[in-house]
Order: C-alpha cells, then sequence, then structure tokens
C-alpha cells in the first residue's frame, strides 16, 4: 500500500474545498497549474524528471541565500513576492477593462 500526501486527497483541510473555492488552500487547480508549469516538453504527461526539475526550480527561487535551506522568512517573501505579482496582474486587468469600457 502507498502512502498519500494530503494533495492527494484534497489538501490539508479533510479533502475539503479551501476557502474561496477551488485552487486555494488546498484545492484541485493548483496541482493543475504545477502539472502544466513541470511539464516541460508540452506532450500533457509529466515526467519523475520534469516534477524533481520544477520543484528544484521553485526551490532555488525561495532560497535566496543558497544554503541549501527555505527557512520561514525566505517562504514568507516568495509568497508575498507571489501575491503581489498577482495583484499586480489582476490590478492591471482591472484597468484594461475599465478603459475598454
Amino acid at each position: 500500500m502507498t502512502a498519500c500526501a494530503p494533495e492527494c486527497t484534497g489538501g490539508m483541510h479533510g479533502g475539503k474545498m479551501g476557502r474561496g473555492g477551488p485552487g486555494r488552500f488546498g484545492g484541485p487547480r493548483g496541482g493543475m497549474m504545477m502539472e502544466k508549469q513541470a511539464d516541460a516538453n508540452n506532450d500533457g504527461a509529466v515526467t519523475q524528471a520534469e516534477f524533481i526539475a520544477a520543484a528544484l526550480k521553485r526551490f532555488d527561487a525561495q532560497d535566496t541565500n543558497h544554503d541549501g535551506k527555505v527557512t520561514k522568512e525566505e517562504r514568507a517573501a516568495a509568497r508575498k513576492a507571489h501575491m503581489d505579482e498577482r495583484k499586480a496582474r489582476w490590478e492591471t486587468k482591472k484597468a484594461d477593462k475599465k478603459a475598454a469600457n
């Protein structure tokens, strides 16, 4: 029998969708996005090598001092940067939509 991580069973919240629907706090969208990003040759499948390469890329991006560890502070900074990027894209999209009307 193979053990399954929380991601396999719907996330860390008992298999329920996270607050705000799919893609938040363990919903299914996050896994699909990871799969799309990891599929380096766009063949619709993620090999072990592609999966590991994507995971290492994410780790290296968060390990800002390159000491081989991701601290709570580095993780928090990476999350904030990601959220800031998402907010900027959303604001740009909102402004473009307003300008088009």
